[in-house]
Formats: structure tokens, sequence, C-alpha cells
């Protein structure tokens, strides 16, 4: 399950995408994580997805937090070295 969307309009701004061995994509904004989904159920029928969203955005931020941390420190290291 693949679904391209159109990224102007205000109600596409989340997307998931589902490979072959059950690995989840998911995107909001510009941000891309590769989350555990949990309690996810997909209702393939209806065109319906249901799964835990507090806890999905709580962890995809907070991964995107750790990440852009890890980069502004490496960023200040590397800064450090060439001063040197």
């Amino acid at each position: 399950m693949c679904q391209e969307v159109d990224p102007s309009r205000s109600s596409n701004r989340l997307r998931l995408v589902e490979y072959a061995r059950r690995i989840f994509i998911v995107q909001v904004r510009g941000g891309l994580n590769d989350c555990a989904l949990p309690a996810l159920q997909i209702n393939h029928e209806r065109h319906e997805l249901s799964v835990d969203w507090k806890w999905l955005f709580g962890r995809f931020f907070a991964r995107k937090k750790m990440i852009r941390t890890e980069l502004e420190d490496a960023l200040v290291s590397l800064e450090n070295e060439l001063d040197v």
C-alpha cells in the first residue's frame, strides 16, 4: 500500500507507506520516520486505519528532536576542530 498525495492540501500533511515486510514509514509534513505503529489495525475494505496516535506523534517528534540535537552537536564539534 502506497498512496501519493497532494502536499499542498492541508488534509494531506500526513502520509503512511507500508512496505512488504510490515515496515512503515510515517511522513508528517517535512519529517520522515520509521516508527513502530502501536495498536495498528487496518480495515482495507473501509480504507481506514486505527493506531495510538498520541503515542505515535509523541515518539515521532521526540525522535525528530533527538536527531536535530545530535546534528547540532556534530556541527559544533566539527566547527571546533576546524578552528584548531
